[in-house]
């Protein structure tokens, strides 16, 4: 009994897996096109179904921003370079992103944290070194010295 269960869930996690692949082909392919809402409509098909595949989010990230809807595709390009350091396609997107929104917002050096915080949200990660609170999202890595932005640089990325 125990067996064809492990048996039943590998079936389906597979099933999921090519369902996944094949909504990522497809989606890719219609992002190639330019038909990007194809693309986001197939790409989030793919991620609801393969949530832990950085180029399923990556290029979902992709289509939504060709969209305009770059607040939407944040977080799914964020999560495309934690679940893969080593996806050059996802942190160059990552960066295309994050510049974007903080042109979009008028931030800067000199803004606070809390409005970095409000436009790019909480840092996937956050370390102290120096004089500087590092918050990392993505790909990038912003500088705070004491409450105001002072910086920014890519992180570096496992090869």
């Amino acid at each position: 009994m125990r067996s064809a269960l492990i048996i039943t869930l590998l079936v389906l996690a597979s099933c999921a897996t090519v369902a996944s692949s094949l909504q990522y082909t497809q989606g890719s392919k219609a992002l190639e096109d330019g038909d990007f809402e194809k693309a986001a409509v197939l790409l989030a098909e793919a991620v609801r179904l393969d949530p832990e595949v950085s180029r399923n989010r990556n290029n979902l990230a992709a289509a939504l921003f060709e969209l305009g809807r770059v607040e939407e595709g944040w977080p799914h390009v964020r999560k495309a370079v934690l679940l893969d350091p080593r996806n050059d396609s996802a942190a160059l997107n990552c960066k295309r992103y994050f510049v974007t929104l903080l042109k979009k917002a008028k931030l800067d050096v000199g803004s606070t944290k809390a409005d970095v915080v409000r436009v790019l949200g909480q840092p996937d990660d956050s370390l102290v070194q120096g004089r500087c609170t590092w918050f990392q999202y993505g790909s990038s890595a912003v500088c705070f010295e004491g409450e105001r932005f002072a910086g920014v640089q890519d992180m570096e990325r496992a090869t």
